[in-house]
């Protein structure tokens, strides 16, 4: 970013404005991007140096279900929305061009490229 090489940067849920340990670096770098957009909830520092907020679903959680197996693991919500906005992962697979919902990709690429390196599951869902 620093170098002017970057054209487009979007952030997801994070505020490295606040947590980066280098956020005058990367706020210089930010200067000199075309395109900065941030995906986060709520409001961080962070949107007053982006030039578009798009503001991702929110979720109420009744509680996290993790569920462990050897060097894999799943945590999955229990979720309400609160606003019928599609989920970021979501939007950012329709603008790449995708039709595909994020759980399906997700499921998609589990079975593709981990299920078959163990012989307990034999698909995503079942894991």
């Amino acid at each position: 970013m620093n170098e002017g090489k970057t054209g487009a940067v979007i952030f997801y849920n994070v505020n490295p404005v606040y947590n980066y340990s280098e956020p005058k670096l990367l706020l210089d770098g930010l200067k000199k991007v075309e395109l900065t957009v941030s995906m986060a909830m709520p409001w961080t520092k962070l949107l007053q140096f982006v030039e578009l907020w798009l503001p991702t679903i929110i979720f109420l959680s009744r509680g996290t279900m993790l569920n462990l197996k050897k060097d894999f693991s799943v945590c999955s919500n229990q979720q309400l929305t609160i606003f019928t906005d599609p989920p970021g992962t979501d939007s950012l697979l329709k603008w790449a061009g995708s039709t595909t919902l994020f759980s399906a990709y997700l499921k998609q690429y589990w079975q593709q490229n981990f299920i078959g390196k163990q012989s307990e599951y034999t698909s995503a869902s079942d894991f």
